[in-house]
């Protein structure tokens, strides 16, 4: 922990160095809340969470990681793998179709007992009741499918290059009807990216954003929230997380791109400073980018990846304020992007997965290092 006066701050990457250059990498600041009269009035930063080893998968990068009553789920390369509370990983003997993309996880709980999966634009159903993953090869209708979620007993999945999306059978990831599909006409993008907040559908174009109902029509039950369109749509469809009970994500819309913001209701709140959107636009695209989430010691944390940025923003919710994750390369004296890219809270843990190799890790803020799996050697960084 750090107290130097005047000096406990976020990170602010200013345009000109006479402004600000502020970096603060591998710590976060913590200002005193609840009335609280500390010695140090200003705040302190505290370290990052660090990692440690707890599983390996058959094969890597980790691609999603998703944990549910107790059991955790991870696909590394073309394998989901579960993942065992003694570490031990049990991978399942049928290959995922791989691409660029994260997995998606969505799940009909305990009512249908199934986990959905997409996965190199393919579509699986994880059967909880038989442990058994099937490729559900009779939806070609839909390929490539890039997202799905759950809703009111629906799974939903988006059409890659398009504007559709398709319902499942009720509590059935099996069963689906080329005619169980709506198309959004309330805007031209393409859709982007969808997710679920306060049993709100969003979809996400480009430029233009839509929440959805369910109406309860027996022949489109999904239907837009009257006058809601949102003309921000998203630049980075993997950068969209649920956190703090509302969807953050990387926005674009036809004036330019790069924003970070957060759903206030039905608006798109900016969170991104003028610094850190200023450091955000070195980045060769921003497409790529993919966001994670996880809560600690009363912090939530939204983390970002930037496959081309040298460090991993990091905005704390619970202050306001951005941070960086990263790691560094003592050869080329140079910081490396963090190495996690997806995150899920299981056993009481918060397990994340490497982007670049087979590893799962376990992450807490009192592990004061990140110890890496590097050619099959534990090391410290």
């Amino acid at each position: 922990m750090a107290t130097i006066p005047n000096v406990v701050g976020p990170s602010w990457p200013a345009r000109s160095r006479n402004q600000d250059l502020e970096r603060t990498i591998n710590l976060y600041p913590e200002i005193p809340d609840g009335g609280a009269t500390p010695k140090n009035a200003q705040g302190a930063l505290y370290g990052t969470a660090g990692l440690a080893p707890f599983a390996t998968l058959s094969a890597g990068p980790v691609r999603g990681i998703f944990a549910q009553d107790g059991r955790v789920w991870a696909v590394g390369g073309n394998f989901l793998c579960e993942i065992f509370a003694s570490g031990n990983v049990s991978a399942y003997p049928l290959d995922l179709a791989v691409d660029d993309n994260p997995v998606t996880f969505s799940s009909n709980g305990t009512a249908g007992n199934q986990i959905l999966i997409t996965s190199g634009g393919l579509l699986y159903i994880l059967d909880l009741t038989t442990n058994t993953l099937s490729h559900i090869s009779s939806v070609n209708f839909l390929t490539p499918a890039r997202m799905g979620v759950f809703l009111d007993d629906y799974f939903i999945v988006m059409k890659g290059d398009s504007r559709q999306l398709f319902l499942s059978a009720l509590l059935d990831g099996t069963s689906w009807d080329i005619l169980d599909v709506f198309e959004v006409s309330k805007f031209s993008d393409n859709v982007q990216a969808i997710a679920v907040s306060h049993e709100v559908l969003w979809v996400f174009g480009s430029q233009h954003s839509l929440p959805y109902v369910d109406t309860g029509d027996s022949n489109i039950p999904f239907q837009p929230m009257p006058q809601t369109l949102v003309e921000h749509g998203v630049l980075s469809p993997f950068s969209v997380v649920q956190l703090d009970n509302t969807l953050y994500y990387q926005a674009q819309d036809a004036q330019g791109a790069m924003q970070v913001v957060k759903l206030n209701g039905y608006t798109p709140q900016i969170i991104s400073t003028f610094g850190m959107q200023t450091y955000m636009e070195t980045a060769l695209t921003g497409a790529n980018v993919i966001g994670w989430t996880w809560q600690e010691s009363g912090h939530a944390f939204y983390q970002m990846y930037f496959p081309t940025l040298p460090t991993s923003p990091v905005f704390d919710v619970s202050t306001g304020l951005w941070h960086e994750r990263a790691l560094w390369d003592p050869t080329i004296r140079f910081w490396r992007p963090h190495v996690g890219r997806c995150h899920a809270y299981g056993f009481g843990l918060h397990l994340v997965g490497d982007r670049q190799s087979a590893t799962v890790y376990r992450q807490s803020l009192n592990q004061l290092q990140d110890l890496l799996i590097v050619n099959a050697g534990t090391v410290a960084a």
